[in-house]
């Protein structure tokens, strides 16, 4: 199933609508169950962090400076490498279980209509993007969720 821009942005206005009420944190929540990540598993943790260190500022690397943020937030600290592993083990899981339809208004399909599995960053990058276009889409229908 190949979703359009068009369908990808009434998706967006349907979460305005329905989460209007919501900070980042409750639409990164709601977005990572929609894509059926795991809240069972730390990656889920791991991925909300992530994705809303990457929507404050899309210009730090992943590997060296937004897993290691992920890590110290938590008690104990997780590494590094603790961090990338779990948010890529929580992104299989999402993927293996995937609902086409869902996936198609969060990530671009190919030329023949196909989805491939994103990276960790490309899943990051891609929420943090759906969450600052939902985020537009409230200001602009005068919710206001800062």
């Amino acid at each position: 199933m190949v979703s359009s821009i068009e369908d990808t942005l009434k998706h967006v206005v349907f979460l305005a609508k329905h989460l209007h009420g919501c900070d980042l944190q409750c639409v990164t929540t709601a977005v990572l169950l929609e894509l059926g990540v795991p809240p069972r598993l730390a990656g889920f943790d791991y991925l909300e962090r992530a994705i809303l260190l990457y929507y404050e500022d899309p210009t730090q690397m992943l590997t060296k400076e937004t897993y290691p943020d992920v890590g110290k937030f938590y008690d104990p600290p997780a590494s590094s490498y603790q961090v990338e592993r779990q948010i890529r083990v929580a992104i299989n899981e999402a993927w293996k279980n995937r609902d086409a339809r869902m996936w198609s208004y969060y990530f671009t399909a190919d030329i023949g209509g196909d989805i491939r599995k994103p990276s960790n960053g490309e899943f990051i990058s891609r929420v943090a993007r759906f969450v600052q276009l939902w985020q537009g889409c409230c200001k602009g229908v005068g919710y206001e969720n800062e």
